[in-house]
């Protein structure tokens, strides 16, 4: 792999040296891993399974939103599931930019570095509506959790008006998470020894230590923020709900009572742990990764480490598509009221009625 080096800038014009990234070749890419089986993998995952689940989640997650909101916006849950819906299909539309991660395009000799320009115009974005769909699945957990916790007060607590505050503000909330990117982070021309002209790759405005710092914080105490509020949330709920359960067997009593959840909210509860939980697990790749790397600091694009990160970068992508495509089999399969929306969307119940009866008969 040829390496990119130029002239050290002067301490004053608040540049970084870009040395030793990855332009094209394998050779370094097969320092740690065989360049063959790096090349396969990532070949594999960028441009085939990652451009084909995003491509059908996009599709779900249209249909999810017009299923959602023809329910309307009476019960908040609609509202959350919305904006998770948005979440997904910003997230799955800059995932599909990954593909120039893949050996065909880092071998091309373009006349920009690939690895710079995905970071800033594909990864940063891509970022952004991973953390907004992380922080929608903490509140919708959270807020499911106070729905098993406090009946009684649920409704007076995660008010309408909070969860339409929430789920609005939080797309904007989490453009902090980025914006310093695109503020330290510039293109400049930048002339390549080993293939004797200039190509375009990106520098920093000032010393990139601030942005290892801020990255600590937003790549690595933000997503484990909520993942611990999901997980937290979940074992709480299920243990809640099975106190409920040995207390109504050991009373055996026929009555409600008032600090009882309804059937309709147990069933809700139960779809979005799941929704939250397959959320958990698809970010358990990429939060490891992300602990690796403040303990590893070669475990970067520009590192000696970079063939591992990019071929581990593939699977942590093709789980976060996964987790944004598979949405729609959950609320099918576990909200009546969802899979009778989805059959008149597509008017589908008659015919859903007719395989009914020709099984009875």
């Amino acid at each position: 792999m040829s390496d990119l080096t130029t002239t050290p800038e002067s301490p004053q014009s608040g540049n970084n040296i870009i040395a030793n990234i990855s332009s094209g070749s394998t050779e370094a890419m097969s320092l740690y891993l065989p360049a063959f089986v790096v090349d396969f993998i990532t070949t594999l995952n960028y441009i085939f399974l990652i451009e084909i689940f995003a491509a059908f989640g996009l599709g779900t997650n249209v249909v999810n939103i017009i299923v959602f909101t023809r329910q309307g916006f009476q019960e908040t849950v609609n509202i959350t599931l919305v904006a998770l819906g948005v979440g997904n299909m910003g997230a799955l539309f800059y995932a599909m930019g990954f593909f120039m991660l893949s050996p065909w395009f880092l071998h091309a000799g373009l006349p920009f570095l690939q690895i710079d320009f995905l970071t800033v115009v594909v990864s940063y974005p891509h970022t952004y509506f991973i953390r907004v769909c992380g922080f929608i699945n903490a509140f919708s957990s959270f807020s499911r959790c106070m729905c098993v916790v406090f009946p009684l007060r649920f409704k007076s607590i995660i008010s309408k008006p909070v969860v339409w505050a929430f789920n609005t503000g939080v797309f904007v909330v989490c453009l902090l998470c980025i914006v310093h990117a695109f503020f330290l982070t510039y293109f400049d021309d930048v002339f390549v020894p080993s293939r004797n002209k200039t190509i375009i790759a990106s520098r920093y405005r000032f010393s990139p230590e601030i942005l290892k710092i801020w990255y600590l914080v937003s790549d690595l105490a933000v997503p484990i923020s909520y993942y611990i509020i999901i997980v937290v949330s979940n074992i709480a709920i299920v243990l809640k709900l099975k106190v409920k359960a040995e207390w109504r067997k050991s009373t055996a009593t026929k009555y409600l009572p008032e600090n009882q959840i309804s059937q309709k909210d147990k069933k809700v509860t139960r779809m979005l742990i799941m929704i939250s939980m397959v959320f958990a697990i698809c970010q358990t790749p990429i939060i490891m990764i992300y602990t690796a790397s403040a303990l590893e600091r070669e475990l970067t694009f520009r590192g000696k480490y970079s063939n591992v990160l990019i071929l581990n970068s593939s699977f942590v992508i093709l789980f976060d598509v996964i987790f944004g495509s598979v949405d729609i089999f959950i609320y099918y399969n576990m909200s009546t009221k969802f899979r009778n929306t989805f059959l008149e969307l597509f008017a589908l119940q008659d015919l859903t009625q007719k395989l009914r009866f020709q099984r009875v008969e």
